[in-house]
C-alpha cells in the first residue's frame, strides 16, 4: 500500500515538474533558439543587403543616368507580374515540403524537389519562348511613354530581364528548401552574396566603360544567377544530399496536391502584383520615368522600415504554424506583443526619417534627385501601416487562415487601380496618389487581420475566421 502511495506521489511530482528530456520541450527549446537565431543571422544580413541596396543606386544612376534606371526599375516590375505565374505552386510546395523534411522523408522531400524543377523549368520555358517571339513587335516606347531612340535598347533589356526572372524562379528552389528548413538566414545570404557581386561589377565598369541599359541589365541579372547555382550545387553536395533533385524522381502525379495548396496563395499573388508591380508603370505613363525614379526612391528609403519588420518576421511563419499545431497559443499571443513592440519603435524610426529626410537624401544622392516633401510623407505613411499589418499577416498565413484574405484580395486590385487613376488624373499629388491607393486598398492588412487575429488566437473561433 505505502509503495502505491510512494509511487502515485512520485509521478504527481513529475507531472508538475518540468522535465528537461521530454520530447516536446526539448522540440519547443530547439524551436525557440533556432528562431532566434535565424532571426539575428537575418536581420545581420538584411543590413547588409540595405546598405549595398542605398550604394547601388547613386553609382547605377551615374552609370546610366536616371531616365534609364527608371526604365529598368519598370521593366523589372513587368517582368516580376508576368514571372508569378507559377499559380501558386511555390507556396504548395513549401508547406509540403516542410511537412516531409519534419517528419523525415527524406524520398518524398525528393520527390517534391526534383518535381519542382521539372514542372518550372517546363512552365518558364513555354513562357521564354512566347516572350521572344512577340517582344519584337511590342513598341515599347509608346508602351512606357519615352522617346524612340530607346526602343531597341529596351526591347533587348527587356528580354535581358525577363531570362534571367525565368532562370532565378527555377534556380530559387533552393529558397524554398531553405525556408521549410527553417533556415531563412542561409537563404538571405544568397540573396545578399548576389547583390554584393553585382555591386563590385557594376562599379568596376564605371571605371572602365560607359554605361548603358542592356550593360545595366547584365551586371543585375547575372551576378545573382550564378551566387545563387553556385550555393545550390553546394547545398545539395552537401546538407541536402539526401534530398537533392534527381531526374528518376520527377513524378508529375504530385503536382495537383501541390497546385490546390497554392491555388489560395495565387490568387493573394495576383492581387498584390496588380496593386504594387503596376506601380512603376501607371507613374511611367501618368508622370514619365524621372517620376518613375523618384517614386522608387523615396519608396527605397522608407522601405527599410517595410524590410526590418519583415527580416524579424522571416521564421515566424514556419514558427507559427508548429506553435499552432500544439495549440501553443500563449506563444504567438506573447510573439505578437514583441512585434507590437517593434513596431512602435519603428514607427518613431519612421517618423524621425521623416524629419531628416531632405538632409539625408542629399547625402546620400547629392543633387541627382529631387524628392518632394508630400511624397516623402505619403511613403512613410505607407510603411509604417504595412510594418504594423505585416505581424498579424504572416501569422494568419502561417496557420492558413487565408480564406478572408483571398475575399480581401478579389477586391483589393481593383480599388487600387480605380483609385490611383481618379487621383494620379484629378488632382496634383503626383506619384503620391499611388501611396495613398495603396494605402486606401490594403484594408485587410490593418483593419481585418488585426481583428482576425484576436477572433483566431485570443478567442479560439472557428468557422470563416480559420479558413
Amino acid at each position: 500500500m505505502q509503495q502505491k502511495q510512494n509511487k502515485a506521489t512520485d509521478m504527481a511530482m513529475e507531472a508538475k515538474t518540468p522535465n528537461k528530456h521530454n520530447p516536446a520541450i526539448l522540440h519547443k527549446t530547439n524551436i525557440d533558439l533556432q528562431y532566434k537565431r535565424n532571426t539575428i543571422f537575418s536581420l545581420l544580413l538584411k543590413i547588409v543587403s540595405v546598405i549595398v541596396n542605398f550604394i547601388i543606386v547613386p553609382i547605377t544612376i551615374d552609370f546610366v543616368n536616371a531616365e534609364n534606371y527608371g526604365i529598368w526599375l519598370t521593366i523589372s516590375s513587368i517582368v516580376t507580374w508576368i514571372s508569378f505565374l507559377d499559380f501558386g505552386f511555390t507556396n504548395g510546395v513549401r508547406n509540403k515540403l516542410a511537412e516531409a523534411i519534419s517528419l523525415q522523408k527524406n524520398t518524398l522531400a525528393k520527390t517534391y524537389i526534383s518535381t519542382s524543377y521539372a514542372l518550372l523549368f517546363c512552365i518558364f520555358f513555354i513562357l521564354w519562348i512566347i516572350t521572344l517571339v512577340v517582344t519584337p513587335y511590342i513598341d515599347w516606347a509608346e508602351v512606357l511613354n519615352v522617346s524612340n531612340s530607346n526602343k531597341q535598347a529596351i526591347s533587348q533589356a527587356f528580354l535581358i530581364v525577363f531570362t534571367y526572372f525565368c532562370l532565378s524562379y527555377v534556380l530559387k528552389i533552393i529558397n524554398i528548401v531553405l525556408f521549410s528548413d527553417q533556415r531563412a538566414a542561409l537563404s538571405s545570404l544568397t540573396d545578399v552574396s548576389g547583390q554584393i557581386v553585382a555591386l563590385l561589377t557594376i562599379y568596376i565598369l564605371t571605371q572602365i566603360t560607359k554605361g548603358s541599359l542592356q550593360l545595366l541589365c547584365y551586371c543585375l541579372c547575372i551576378a545573382p544567377l550564378i551566387v545563387t547555382g553556385l550555393f545550390s550545387i553546394f547545398l545539395y553536395r552537401g546538407k541536402y544530399k539526401k534530398i537533392k533533385p534527381s531526374i528518376k524522381y520527377i513524378k508529375f502525379k504530385y503536382v495537383k496536391p501541390l497546385f490546390n495548396i497554392g491555388s489560395k496563395f495565387f490568387i493573394i499573388q495576383i492581387a498584390a502584383i496588380i496593386q504594387y508591380q503596376m506601380a512603376n508603370f501607371i507613374i511611367a505613363r501618368n508622370f514619365g520615368m524621372s517620376e518613375v525614379t523618384n517614386f522608387n526612391i523615396a519608396y527605397k528609403y522608407f522601405g527599410v522600415l517595410t524590410m526590418a519588420i519583415t527580416i524579424l518576421l522571416l521564421p515566424f511563419w514556419s514558427a507559427a504554424t508548429d506553435a499552432y499545431t500544439r495549440q501553443d497559443y500563449s506563444w504567438l499571443k506573447t510573439k505578437i506583443k514583441q512585434y507590437i513592440k517593434c513596431v512602435f519603435l519603428l514607427t518613431i524610426a519612421g517618423i524621425i526619417m521623416y524629419a531628416c529626410s531632405e538632409q539625408l537624401y542629399y547625402l546620400w544622392l547629392k543633387e541627382r534627385i529631387d524628392i518632394s516633401t508630400s511624397l516623402s510623407f505619403w511613403a512613410m505613411l505607407y510603411n509604417i501601416i504595412c510594418v504594423f499589418s505585416h505581424p498579424f499577416v504572416t501569422l494568419l498565413n502561417g496557420i492558413g487562415a487565408i480564406t478572408i484574405q483571398l475575399y480581401a484580395s478579389l477586391i483589393s486590385p481593383l480599388l487600387f487601380i480605380i483609385t490611383a487613376i481618379l487621383l494620379a488624373q484629378n488632382t496634383s499629388l503626383g506619384a503620391s496618389s499611388i501611396l495613398i491607393a495603396s494605402i486606401i486598398s490594403n484594408f485587410y492588412g490593418f483593419i481585418i487581420a488585426p481583428i482576425q487575429y484576436r477572433q483566431v488566437i485570443v478567442k479560439h473561433k472557428k468557422g470563416i475566421w480559420i479558413k
